[in-house]
């Protein structure tokens, strides 16, 4: 069964809600990135528009992947091991960043 695109975004904000819930942490929202297949990057662009508005609404903090360049993907859509490291350090920084600790490096890739 696939999922249309409202049903994972519901989906996805339940389980943020019930995390929420169950602890006190800071939730990160990771954007869609951007592919290499232009019917794809127009509804991640939607989604991700939908995305910001929930994390500006619920005080979340959104982590903008939109400027992920195609080179860091194996195939149309997929990251490569320098995309999934490029993502970590995104990751690892924001993170670090709402703990107020600001060095940061994950596998050989500068940010």
């Amino acid at each position: 069964m696939a999922f249309n695109e409202r049903d994972l975004l519901e989906s996805y904000l339940l389980s943020i809600r019930e995390s929420n819930e169950l602890i006190h942490v800071h939730i990160i929202v990771s954007s869609v990135i951007v592919t290499k297949n232009n019917f794809i990057n127009a509804r991640a662009e939607l989604t991700n528009i939908k995305l910001q508005n929930v994390c500006k609404t619920h005080g979340w903090v959104y982590l903008n992947n939109g400027d992920t360049k195609k080179v860091y993907l194996y195939d149309t859509v997929h990251l490569n091991e320098n995309g999934k490291s490029l993502f970590a350090n995104k990751l690892l920084h924001t993170t670090r960043e709402k703990q107020g600790i600001y060095q940061f490096h994950v596998r050989g890739v500068n940010q």
